[in-house]
């Protein structure tokens, strides 16, 4: 009977623990001083502007718009390459904002604002072959107004060895916007093997005897 008892006990413990997901921080990168932003790096495809860090109020910042009139940019603030392979339902998440209010919202229907993924930056990103990360919560009511993108899939095609990730900023002449953003995270669930499972069940078995 004892024994019966321990194969239900093994049973049942073998079913919380896959039931259960082990939610992990993989990068946390804040964007408030140089030591966060360092681990990005800045890459100006066009215009004199650039990506840049904000100390005094905690954000790291791009904006189109200099002595007195709007210029064409596109910049790209790039992570440090990350490994991903042993990790799954990968979430990538961040805070930003725009502004000022006459152009909180410039660009949004163009695309101006987004972020990418790859498993193989060559260094140029315009040879470099780009996922975008789809469903970032644009909807900022007022000029910074700091919101969350939301929640945003990581596909399983950029969960790789070496994968990075990347915002990508543009403005026109005619038009511009500060884009302002802090807070970068992704989170990912690790993999549970059999042998894990396995000790974690009997020590549970052990301590009820």
């Amino acid at each position: 009977m004892k024994k019966l008892n321990q194969f239900f006990l093994s049973a049942f413990f073998v079913l919380i623990i896959n039931t259960v997901n082990a939610q992990v921080v993989l990068f946390d990168e804040s964007l408030a001083d140089y030591a966060s932003f360092n681990n990005f790096t800045a890459v100006n495809v066009t215009g004199q502007q650039s990506w840049f860090c904000n100390i005094q109020y905690g954000y790291t910042l791009m904006n189109g718009y200099q002595n007195g009139q709007s210029h064409e940019n596109e910049d790209w603030l790039i992570t440090s390459e990350l490994n991903l392979e042993n990790y799954n339902n990968l979430l990538f998440s961040f805070d930003h904002t725009r502004g000022p209010t006459s152009v909180v919202n410039v660009g949004v229907a163009q695309g101006w604002y987004k972020v990418f993924a790859t498993t193989d930056y060559t260094g140029n990103v315009s040879t470099t072959q780009w996922i975008e990360l789809t469903g970032i919560n644009h909807n900022i009511l007022g000029a910074w107004q700091w919101v969350s993108s939301g929640e945003l899939v990581i596909p399983e095609m950029v969960k790789s060895s070496s994968t990075r990730f990347a915002f990508r900023y543009m403005s026109d002449n005619s038009e511009s916007a500060t884009w302002q953003i802090k807070n970068v995270k992704i989170t990912g669930e690790t993999n549970l093997n059999d042998d894990t499972i396995f000790k974690i069940t009997t020590w549970n078995v052990e301590h009820f005897g």
